[in-house]
């Protein structure tokens, strides 16, 4: 299990703003903390969710969908520059 599920599992642990902005652009975050973050109530987490490399894509798509023009921008240009390089791999 990896530091940052065992926090999120924990009820009583509270993360700052500025922890989760770090785990959120952290290439080593799971994908289960990602997905958590990806629905976190700051715009600016799940923005960073969105810009995260190692996101999934399924979360990616779930993001696009987001209330937030920022997420759905960065979910987007992350897909879209997933789709380029695997283009460019042809």
């Amino acid at each position: 299990m990896t530091k940052e599920s065992t926090l999120y599992q924990r009820e009583k642990v509270v993360l700052t703003d500025r922890e989760k902005e770090t785990m959120a652009l952290d290439s080593d975050t799971s994908a289960e903390t990602l997905l958590k973050l990806a629905f976190d109530s700051s715009e600016k987490v799940r923005a960073l969710v969105g810009i995260n490399r190692n996101t999934p894509e399924v979360i990616l798509m779930e993001l696009k969908k987001d209330h937030s023009e920022l997420v759905q921008r960065t979910a987007s240009y992350n897909l879209n520059s997933r789709g380029l390089k695997n283009k460019n791999r042809n």
